[in-house]
């Protein structure tokens, strides 16, 4: 599909990068497998006091979280326009699960992540990894 952008170049809409979508019941089981390692971590860190549990829980949550919260930024940089087409590229590849949870209005995650994009507009417009420049 394309379509004429702000300063009049051709720009063409698609999904620019492969990435793995998981359905519910695979997500489920990875969900359920990490709340497990998590709980057992827990049980070393209050039981033993050991100190790399302490770290490797703070990690596993820590690099999840920060890639859910970086999300709305990302957004609103790839809709201003302040990345180049390249580099937004690459982003969609790493962010394209979460676009598509995203675009998922029935899911409490997909609505929770569509109001995270639109918190970081002006205008509240949701704007997607959307584009390349087209010559």
């Amino acid at each position: 599909m394309m379509s004429e952008g702000f300063d009049g170049g051709a720009y063409q809409y698609h999904n620019p990068a492969p990435y793995i979508y998981w359905n519910n019941t695979t997500l489920a089981f990875v969900v359920a497998v990490f709340a497990a390692f998590c709980v057992w971590l827990v049980v070393r860190i209050v039981n033993r006091k050991e100190r790399w549990a302490m770290w490797t829980l703070a990690t596993i949550v820590g690099i999840p979280l920060l890639y859910v919260l970086s999300f709305g930024p990302v957004c609103r940089m790839a809709g201003k326009d302040v990345l180049s087409p390249q580099l937004t590229y690459r982003f969609y590849g790493i962010y394209g699960p979460l676009v598509h949870r995203a675009m998922e209005h029935e899911s409490p995650f997909g609505k929770t992540l569509h109001w995270w994009s639109t918190l970081w507009h002006d205008d509240g417009a949701w704007t997607l990894f959307r584009v390349t420049l087209m010559d």
